[in-house]
């Protein structure tokens, strides 16, 4: 699948996601014991899913598929801040309500509306 990014806005969104990523890390790196190695890795991950997800939507802010792919990635990286909550820190009620539907929401949505070839 090609899909056109606009760079513009990664290059912008950037800073944000590096300063968003560092208080993940500041927040969950001393609980993350001997998974802090994985655990960095996978916050740049996802912040870099996340700023590329903007620079899709960036391109063409008319797209209700590339809106809805943002959306998305929001309610999938609000469902891993979940998952650090409960696995890391302490766990929640409101952890065990809202990860399910934002976890599988997200996927849902990942794959319906990412595999419609109109990206």
């Amino acid at each position: 699948i090609y899909a056109q990014v606009w760079y513009w806005a990664v290059i912008g969104f950037i800073p944000l996601a590096i300063g968003s990523s560092w208080l993940v890390w500041t927040w969950i790196s001393r609980a993350a014991g001997s998974l802090r190695p994985a655990v960095g890795v996978y916050i740049l991950v996802i912040a870099a899913a996340l700023t590329f997800s903007i620079g899709l939507v960036g391109h063409d802010r008319t797209s209700f598929i590339r809106l809805v792919l943002c959306a998305a990635m929001v309610f999938f990286i609000v469902s891993d801040l979940l998952v650090a909550q409960d696995r890391f820190k302490s766990p929640h009620l409101v952890c065990d309500l809202f990860n399910p539907p934002l976890y599988f929401g997200a996927q849902l949505l990942f794959s319906y509306f990412g595999c419609s070839g109109d990206i």
